[in-house]
């Protein structure tokens, strides 16, 4: 028997309209409706479900269009769940077997029903935590999420942002007013964080909740989030440096923006042991992108060796020059005897012209001199 081993070339697709709000809040007796999509599998595919509220939902009206398939699903919640969180369905898809002799992988996809049921008891949670890239001396907004969890009313909240550099040192703390949730209510909390006095670099903000007799799921009280304060600079963080003579040869340069927002126009200019080369093309950089600048130096006749390449980076109205050690390996081309001959003739003609023009001067100053 002969066994072919494959790869499926397809990544099986599951659609559906979005199901919002995820998660949605449980009530008893409710009832959701959703349809779906599968494609892009290769032999066929088969609908399935999971998690914990599998046991209130079904699949129907599957129909099978050849190159894909539609069904339905249908959960129906009872009029109460055993615990308060997060009751989870999973709507999924997975391809079937190929035909016997053919061993393939098989690709999978599912889409997620979440419902919240309400705790008894206090409960919240810290849902995310964001902070933004900005430059020197300027102002953003950090955003924290919290969720309250419960049926009670929670009182008495507040949110701790401390700022540390890049060495690890607090820099910096911001504090939210005291504030309160609503049951199952979600709030968006913005902090104003001011860069002014910090020089640019990277940065770590941490979140941290503080309250009284509230449990916070998962026991998640901290969340952190990483962030840059931008300067009006680019860097050169690498470029090549092994080349050949006897040719033109390729140098990439390696810059990195240091700067929140777009720098346009920013090119290099190469010289090689004081004489330019051809400069790099243009480029645009994106907030604190990181990108190869491609130019070429001339070796055709520059033998091998160690050599000085300047490089003068220029963006924004600004330029900044680097040096560098490069090393030629190779033999350099040598200029032809008709190229130096060509040189000679042509030194020759020059001094002959000078020569003539000197005798035209002298004779002229004596037919002066003759006249008076």
């Amino acid at each position: 028997m002969l066994l072919t081993l494959t790869t499926s070339v397809f990544a099986i697709r599951l659609s559906s309209d979005p199901f919002r709000p995820n998660p949605r809040l449980f009530e008893p007796g409710m009832e959701i409706t959703k349809a779906y999509e599968v494609g892009d599998y290769s032999y066929g595919a088969r609908p399935y479900l999971q998690g914990d509220l599998e046991e209130y939902a079904e699949i129907y009206n599957i129909q099978d269009f050849g190159t894909y398939q539609t069904f339905e699903v249908k959960l129906t919640l009872p009029d109460q769940l055993d615990r308060g969180g997060i009751h989870t369905l999973f709507i999924g898809a997975t391809e079937e077997a190929p035909p016997t002799g053919v061993i393939s992988g098989l690709s999978n996809v599912r889409k997620t029903i979440m419902i919240l049921v309400l705790f008894e008891e206090k409960t919240a949670k810290l849902y995310s935590f964001s902070a933004n890239n900005l430059n020197e001396n300027q102002k953003t907004n950090f955003s924290i999420y919290v969720d309250s969890l419960t049926k009670q009313q929670i009182n008495s909240l507040w949110v701790d942002v401390n700022i540390y550099n890049y060495n690890n040192e607090s820099v910096k703390t911001l504090r939210t007013n005291i504030f309160g949730l609503e049951s199952a209510e979600k709030r968006m909390l913005e902090l104003e964080f001011d860069s002014t006095g910090l020089s640019s670099g990277q940065y770590r903000a941490v979140a941290e909740v503080f309250s009284e007799g509230i449990k916070w799921e998962g026991d998640i009280t901290t969340l952190q989030s990483n962030f840059n304060i931008g300067t009006l600079n680019v860097d050169v963080i690498n470029t090549s440096q092994n080349f050949t003579a006897g040719q033109i040869n390729k140098i990439d340069i390696e810059v990195i923006s240091k700067w929140n927002g777009k720098i346009k126009k920013m090119f290099a200019d190469l010289f090689v042991d004081e004489v330019q080369q051809t400069s790099t093309a243009a480029h645009t950089l994106s907030s604190f992108e990181e990108k190869t600048l491609t130019g070429y130096l001339d070796l055709t006749y520059i033998k091998s060796g160690e050599h000085d390449l300047k490089l003068i980076l220029n963006y924004d109205g600004k330029s900044k020059e680097y040096e560098y050690k490069i090393f030629v390996q190779g033999k350099a081309q040598e200029e032809s005897n008709e190229a130096s001959g060509m040189k000679i003739n042509n030194m020759t003609i020059m001094m002959f012209l000078v020569i003539i023009v000197l005798v035209l001067v002298v004779i002229i100053l004596i037919i002066g001199k003759k006249k008076k």
